[in-house]
């Protein structure tokens, strides 16, 4: 159920043919009446969307891509590649796709993570700055916890640009104790001799 975008159940949706979801149905029309309206509104827009779309009609490719986007359809290169398209989302659209993409990921790389043990974090940040290189890391609260293993991974590789560049980030995204300020000024100091 969670694999194609139920949070709960009852979930019921329609798959194509080869298990991509094509529409959800609400929760409000859970009836034969509901099931049929969904069937003749949102399966054959989406239909009749993806064939304009496959005929090359740009307009429909990108309306098609944010249908599938809506849909939680698409994979994270997906995501990835429409923002390399230059105009083919309009800049609100990439915002939301850039988000998505940034959350699907990070998500991903933090997946069972054990932030008492910081020693572990070596591989997942890597992951993130090669993320942050290509398209950036989630800002202000969302971007705390992949910062904080940035952060702690770059302290103990003694890597002071990329303990810089998270407790910067840190600080944009809100992390302005006195205490953590300090102590990480402290660390930034120390392994920049």
């Amino acid at each position: 159920m969670s694999e194609k975008g139920g949070l709960g159940w009852p979930y019921v949706c329609f798959l194509s043919d080869t298990g991509e979801v094509i529409a959800q149905q609400s929760y409000s029309k859970m009836e034969v009446v509901g099931f049929a309206e969904t069937l003749a509104d949102d399966v054959q827009a989406y239909r009749v969307l993806a064939e304009k779309a496959a005929s090359g009609d740009k307009q429909a490719q990108t309306q098609f891509f944010m249908m599938r986007f809506a849909l939680g359809s698409l994979a994270p290169d997906e995501l990835e590649a429409a923002l390399g398209k230059p105009e083919f989302l309009s800049d609100r659209q990439a915002v939301r796709v850039k988000l998505k993409l940034l959350e699907v990921e990070t998500q991903s790389i933090l997946k069972g993570i054990d932030y008492n043990a910081p020693d572990t974090f070596g591989p997942r940040a890597a992951k993130l700055l090669e993320l942050q290189k290509r398209v950036g890391l989630p800002e202000g609260a969302a971007g705390i916890n992949p910062w904080l293993v940035v952060l702690e991974d770059a302290y103990l590789r003694k890597d002071a640009p990329d303990f810089e560049m998270a407790f910067t980030a840190l600080k944009a995204a809100g992390m302005r104790n006195d205490r953590f300020v300090q102590q990480r000024q402290k660390q930034l100091d120390e392994i920049k001799k």
